[in-house]
């Protein structure tokens, strides 16, 4: 049996993007309706590299990796902490295997909606796009920062 969700540490997520005052409660109650709370310990995988990811993964509470595996190392290319939401972008949005893990780095409290879900719920509620338009603005974000220092900085820098 799942336990109860802890529906606080969902909604400061979207209080962190800045959109939690743009979607109407309605909205996010039947988001909150399809949530699922999952409960990682220390170095369980979320995702494997292989598989399709068909969810997003919202972080309540811990840390997690995304990393690949490349001649037998891992690289890691994410961090993601409590308030980060995630998905494997090209097998999210391309349906096609992801090429990283997601790795718990300490105990996690992980909430995920299917993609199935989420696009049906775009349906009946258009505004539901400012989540996701915010967690990719984010992620770009963090991603140019990344793309800078690997050009621009030295590596002890």
């Amino acid at each position: 049996m799942q336990k109860p969700i802890n529906l606080d540490l969902f909604l400061a997520q979207f209080q962190s993007l800045g959109v939690a005052d743009k979607i109407p409660p309605e909205a996010m109650k039947a988001v909150t309706a399809r949530l699922k709370m999952h409960e990682y310990n220390k170095k369980d995988l979320l995702a494997r590299s292989g598989e399709v990811c068909n969810r997003w993964f919202f972080i309540g509470e811990g840390l997690v990796r995304v990393f690949y595996e490349r001649n037998g190392e891992e690289i890691t290319e994410l961090l993601a902490p409590e308030g980060w939401a995630y998905t494997p972008f090209e097998s999210y949005y391309g349906g096609r295997p992801c090429k990283a893990n997601i790795e718990a780095l300490e105990p996690c409290v992980v909430f995920t909606l299917d993609k199935e879900d989420f696009t049906e719920l775009f349906k009946d509620y258009p505004q539901l796009a400012l989540i996701t338009s915010a967690i990719l603005k984010r992620f770009l974000m963090y991603t140019q920062h990344r793309v800078d220092s690997l050009l621009f900085e030295t590596a002890e820098e």
